[in-house]
Parts: structure tokens; sequence; C-alpha cells
């Protein structure tokens, strides 16, 4: 189970995210992963454990999930294939014992993509530190009901990457203004061309009206729960972590009509592989080829090298 928290800067996605993991890791029996793949990094805060960026340890990374790949360019849209590595939500997991950091009970697994150093300044770009996410996304294997928790890049810059396939439930976090509502629309309209589905959860509802507002101004989005304006998140903004559970208990319905949600979906892993080839084929032959000086497409899994061969006609 996937579910990835989107919204506009300054939503509220990432407490809610956070909220979210809290919530799961009380009531589940495997860990929780949380996965940060924000430009600004506040999960591990706002869950008070250790953050550890990384996208500078993207080649150790690889060389675990593709050992049979040593030596080439792996991006991180690249499919999973019958000799990669799958990690699972497991204490003794090897790639979370490699590069996960966890809280004090061992329930979550926090992996950080991290974000910009001083030394990127005028040159580089957000999306190539996401490989890293993309790299471990694309090959988490949690077919044993284990839960995988999703903060994401502000506003649509998810649709930008293979991330955008990788969730079985996008979570739209939409507040009562008007700039919100229309970041949320322009998401839906890319995710249903996509043939995938968005869900809202209104937040920072301080009155019936609030939500009425939401509900007109979306035209047909699904509202799948709302979440009140909280003084917990006045609390947890100060660096009070026991907040949180206060919080997640405020929001207990509407995760809990989450989690069903994302529950009823049986992922096609034949699909989401091919999504997934179709962006690493839009990078081959966009950029990444031309980059690295060679044919990245023959990388590809045999399985799916009819992708390299319909780009080179």
């Amino acid at each position: 189970m996937r579910i990835a928290l989107l919204g506009k800067g300054g939503s509220g996605k990432s407490t809610l995210a956070a909220a979210l993991i809290d919530h799961l890791r009380r009531t589940g029996d495997v860990p929780v992963v949380a996965f940060d793949g924000d430009v600004n990094m506040h999960l591990a805060d706002l869950l008070g454990i250790h953050q550890r960026p990384l996208h500078p340890e993207r080649a150790a990374v690889a060389s675990m999930l593709e050992p049979a790949l040593a030596g080439s360019p792996i991006l991180g849209s690249l499919p999973p294939g019958d000799a990669s590595f799958r990690w699972r939500a497991r204490s003794d997991d090897p790639i979370l014992a490699a590069f996960a950091e966890w809280n004090d009970e061992r329930t979550v697994a926090l992996m950080t993509v991290g974000s910009y150093e001083p030394d990127d300044a005028g040159s580089a770009c957000f999306h190539s530190k996401l490989q890293v996410g993309e790299l471990l996304l694309h090959r988490f294997d949690d077919r044993d009901g284990s839960a995988m928790v999703m903060d994401c890049t502000a506003g649509v810059d998810n649709i930008g990457t293979s991330l955008f396939f990788a969730a079985d439930l996008d979570v739209f976090v939409v507040e009562p203004t008007l700039r919100s509502v229309e970041v949320a629309k322009q998401f839906s309209a890319a995710a249903e061309a996509h043939d995938r589905s968005v869900v809202v959860v209104a937040n920072k509802v301080r009155q019936a009206s609030d939500l009425e507002w939401i509900v007109e101004q979306l035209g047909g989005i699904e509202v799948i729960g709302s979440v009140p304006a909280s003084n917990a998140v006045n609390r947890i903004d100060r660096g009070e972590h026991e907040a949180l559970e206060e919080f997640a208990h405020e929001c207990a319905v509407v995760f809990d009509a989450l989690v069903a949600r994302s529950q009823e979906r049986v992922r096609d892993w034949d699909i989401y592989r091919r999504r997934i080839a179709d962006s690493y084929v839009l990078a081959c032959t966009g950029w990444a080829n031309g980059a690295y000086g060679q044919d990245l497409l023959a990388l590809l899994p045999p399985d799916l090298a009819e992708y390299a061969g319909a780009a080179a006609q």
C-alpha cells in the first residue's frame, strides 16, 4: 500500500503525511516506510527521526538494487527486472538497514531524498536528486500488506518524474483558497489523462462553509474527507512532537478512509512497470543517451526490450 500526499506549498501536506504515518505505526503490524521526496525536508523533524539525505548515496543504492548492472549509468526510472533486488518493510531488510533512519521503537523507517546543497546554486535540478527515490520506490515489494507514505514535492512537480506512477492512491491536500484548488485541478487533469484517480482531503477547515466551498470549486473531484484547523498543528510547528499523536487522532476517520480506499486497489505490476518504461524511454531518447554517450535503452529488462525497439523506429 502506497499513499502519496501532494498539495500546494503550505497546504499542510507534510504535517498530514506525518500524522498518517503516526496513525499507521500505531494500527499496523509491520514497520511503516516514510518517504520524504520533498525539496523542503520536513518529515524528519515532524517524526522526530534523524535526517539522512540519500541523493549523495545514489551510486551505493543503485549497486545494491541492481547488482547485475554494476558500472552502468542507472537512471531512476529504469524498470526493475528479474535480477533487481526487491526490498521490504522489515526491520532486518538490507536496504532499510543500509539507508533508512528509524524511530526509537523501530516502527517507522524514514528515507529522505535530500535537498539542494550550496554547490548546486545555478546548476542543479531537483529531479536529478529524485532519481534515488525512483530507484527505491520502484523496487519496494509491499505485497505483504505493508505501508509507505510519500511526502511529495509541492504543487504539480511530481508529474515530471516516474514517481507520478509510484503510488496506489494520490491524495491532494487542499485548503480553502483559490490557489490551492487550482493546483489540485491541474494535477487531477494530468492524472486523469494517465488513467489515475485523485482524491482530495480538505484541510484547515474552520466552518462548514469552507468545506462546501472547496467541494463546489473542485467541480467533481472527489473529496474523501476533511480535517479541521487544529491547535495541535501549532504545537507541532513549535517542535512539540507529542502533539503529532493528538493531531493523528483528530484525523483518524479521514485516515481510515484513505487506507480503505488504497487497499481496494489491486496494483497491476505489469502495467506499473510499463508506465515506468515509458518514462525511461523518454529520458533516454530525450537527454540521457546523449549525456552518457551510450544507448541506455539496452539496460531495459528483456521482457521490456520491445520499448527499445519502438524508440529506435
